[in-house]
């Protein structure tokens, strides 16, 4: 059982981060002014004097926030803004604010909360609307985020990040002609930018426009050399076609082109993935755990050093990874099913089970049940089995290998 929601999780956090950019650049304080202010620890003094001389003074609040965003301190930074709407109760600015706080620290709920208040106070403005829609993107409820993207799209001014968001949700729910026609209006907007080109490339691979991203990973390449996501796109592209040494090549061109640890990691696990491909397991394996080595911090890296371990039989190494994916965040149930399925091949039943139950709760749905059935069908623990495959054929009443399975267990019972 694997994820599938991943490649739309990180390009929901990719536009979010892009449209900020697009819809904050006019309003955002000019850092570079901190040298003739001191630095930022002077910069902050000026700012909080400005504010105890005008506790009204809306551009002295958000200027504040900024300086401690770029300190890294988002807590400090969330009280200025709480503080800044106390003081503006009738501006939107600074619930947006708050909502890029809640949205870096991966709290979406309070982060749509802001995003929709500051829409409540003024609807006329675009990028409330589209962080609004990239939060109910990232909750999964498309229907609202496709009111919200299009509503952003058409109001003035506009920008590149709101039609690709917005063609990207299209393709999502289906409708294939207009949003392809999105993803061409985003290129023409974003046309000097390779984050554009990048991550429209992106979203062609996921819905199998193969030389459309071809092309926009190169032509963002072609505006920066040195765009890592770029050639991991390109590395990801070649792989899925099978091309797995240009895979390796561009991959490889990654590795060259990154400046820190998780890029290096990523890239690390691309080359990975390209000789998984070619059954070359012990050399996926070195990269693997060099990625880890890398950046320890991501959880998908030890699912797959997990997965691959448990295919070759070392059910302590395949545990050990799959517990250490299922500390970090963020969950997911793929995680907890593969540490389940583990802990039972290793005897260890009743842990196994409690796994087992968590990744259903997080995936409640008619596969995952009929998953865990036969699991338990594996172990021979046939009263355990059968009311997943119940359950399953309950959920999708066309899921035909769940009632193989119910019929299966009758027989063996002798019913």
């Amino acid at each position: 059982m694997r994820r599938i929601s991943f490649v739309v999780f990180i390009l929901v956090v990719a536009v979010a981060v892009l449209a900020v950019v697009f819809f904050n650049g006019y309003v955002s304080w000019p850092l570079g002014q901190a040298e003739e202010m001191g630095g930022l620890e002077g910069a902050i003094a000026e700012f909080q004097r400005a504010i105890e001389l005008n506790p009204g003074n809306a551009e002295a609040y958000r200027y504040l926030g900024q300086a401690y965003l770029a300190q890294g301190d988002w807590k400090a930074a969330k009280e200025v803004y709480k503080q800044a709407i106390e003081a503006n109760p009738d501006q939107a600015w600074p619930y947006m604010e708050l909502g890029h706080i809640y949205r870096i620290r991966q709290k979406t709920t309070k982060a749509l909360k802001q995003y929709l208040r500051a829409i409540e106070i003024d609807p006329t403005v675009p990028g409330y609307h589209e962080m609004a829609g990239s939060m109910y993107w990232s909750q999964g409820n498309l229907e609202q985020a496709l009111v919200h993207y299009r509503r952003a799209v058409e109001l003035p001014p506009d920008w590149a990040s709101k039609h690709l968001s917005l063609g990207a949700i299209l393709l999502q729910l289906g409708q294939r002609a207009e949003g392809m026609a999105e993803l061409e209006k985003a290129l023409l907007l974003g046309s000097e930018s390779s984050a554009m080109y990048r991550m429209a490339g992106d979203v062609y691979l996921k819905y199998g426009s193969l030389d459309r991203a071809l092309s926009c990973y190169k032509q963002a390449i072609g505006v920066d050399p040195t765009d890592v996501e770029a050639h991991l796109g390109l590395s990801r592209l070649y792989r899925q076609e099978g091309e797995h040494e240009a895979a390796v090549e561009y991959a490889q061109k990654a590795i060259a082109a990154s400046q820190d640890s998780p890029s290096i990691a990523r890239a690390h696990m691309e080359v990975g993935y390209a000789y998984q491909a070619q059954q070359k397991t012990d050399e996926a394996l070195e990269k693997f755990l060099l990625a880890i080595e890398l950046d320890s911090t991501v959880p998908g890296y030890h699912e797959t050093v997990g997965d691959l371990y448990w295919s070759q039989g070392n059910l302590e190494q395949a545990m050990a990874h799959y517990r250490r994916a299922v500390e970090l965040p963020p969950d997911w149930a793929s995680k907890h099913l593969s540490l389940g399925a583990v802990l039972l091949e290793a005897g260890y039943q009743t842990e196994g089970m409690q796994e087992l139950e968590k990744g259903l709760s997080l995936k409640p749905e008619s596969t995952t049940y009929w998953y865990v059935g036969e699991l338990y069908l594996k172990h021979q623990t046939w009263d355990e089995a059968q009311p997943y495959f119940e359950q399953a054929v309950k959920l999708d009443p066309s899921y035909a290998q769940a009632y193989q399975n119910l019929v299966s267990l009758h027989d063996q019972q002798g019913g």
